[in-house]
């Protein structure tokens, strides 16, 4: 077996399981406008109040980067029981 049909078959087998999805899926897993708005400005005010009050720090941005992260955890798992719920 050639390196080019082995290209070919797993080049044709990918193109079958895009085609194969919903194209909604597509749409839900993009970031809505807002969520971006929101993560800048988390961003912006968090890493002025960071400076400000741990202004030598080299963990605060860390800690504002975890927060954030488990912050949009929780929600995403709120959001998901319900819309389970619905």
């Amino acid at each position: 077996m050639s390196l080019s049909s082995v290209c070919k078959y797993s080049l044709s087998s990918h193109d079958a399981t895009m085609t194969d999805q919903d194209p909604k899926r597509f749409q839900s897993q993009r970031i809505p406008i807002l969520t971006l708005v929101a993560i800048v400005i988390y961003f912006g005010v968090g890493y002025q109040l960071v400076n400000k009050f741990w202004p030598d720090s080299d963990t605060g941005l860390w800690v504002l980067i975890v927060v954030g992260m488990v912050g949009g955890y929780l929600f995403k798992r709120h959001q998901r029981q319900r819309d389970r719920d619905l």
